[in-house]
């Protein structure tokens, strides 16, 4: 990286800190390349369960430094080291949610009350189950 766009990215990197999300837009814009190959890093070196590629995982990282607003950091160094946390968080987050659907986390719970039967509802069940057992002992008989 040459001085003058040392000097910009420092100047950059102060308004960032400062909040402006304006600074972070731009950042992200000089540093895409790198911010690109961290991505990779934690793709590559993450499980196989992890369906998140590159570019998603970069501008997941974004979204995560916009809502945050400001950021404290003084080094282009530093800027990088928090942007590879960032994006550890992101996979983690990502892995926990998919762990979860594939537990049932989109499943409906119900509650089963305990009721008590009526006496006609029992006249029936009993008639019921008689009959099936009539039924059957006839099907048994007339396979043999």
């Amino acid at each position: 990286m040459d001085i003058g766009k040392a000097a910009d990215l420092t100047q950059i990197l102060a308004s960032a800190t400062g909040g402006d999300r304006a600074a972070i837009d731009q950042l992200y814009g000089i540093l895409y390349p790198e911010l690109r190959a961290l991505a990779h890093q934690r793709v590559r070196g993450s499980s196989n369960a992890v369906v998140l590629d590159t570019t998603s995982l970069v501008h997941e990282s974004y979204l995560r430094f916009v809502k945050a607003g400001k950021i404290a950091v003084e080094s282009h160094k530093q800027f990088l080291a928090y942007a590879a946390h960032v994006m550890r968080s992101v996979v983690v987050d990502y892995v926990r949610h998919a762990q979860a659907q594939r537990r049932g986390g989109k499943s409906v719970h119900v509650t089963l009350v305990p009721i008590s039967p009526s006496l006609s509802s029992l006249r029936w069940m009993k008639s019921y189950a008689s009959t099936t057992c009539s039924m059957n002992s006839r099907w048994s008989m007339a396979g043999s």
